[in-house]
């Protein structure tokens, strides 16, 4: 994850937040990982869900900003990026 945040940042100039790719990675990809390549099992409370989707939703306007900030098309019919 962070190789990619840097290889974006490379391309456009534009930093994503180090805190924000160090919690999906632990939070989300990490996560993922146990359950589904080692059969882990996680309780996993409503709150690590909302905070898993705000990261993502985050993740995703930081994407569409980077886009946007080198001129390559994108869609924001939510309006987040203006």
């Amino acid at each position: 994850m962070a190789k990619i945040a840097e290889r974006i940042n490379k391309l456009t100039k534009f930093n994503i937040d180090s805190s924000l790719i160090i919690s999906i990675q632990s939070n989300v990809l990490d996560r993922r990982n146990s359950i589904i390549h080692e059969s882990e099992g996680f309780l996993i409370e409503e709150e690590d869900i909302v905070n898993c989707i705000n990261d993502i939703e985050n993740y995703l306007v930081a994407l569409g900003k980077a886009s946007k900030k080198i001129s390559l098309p994108y869609i924001d019919q939510a309006n987040l990026l203006d």
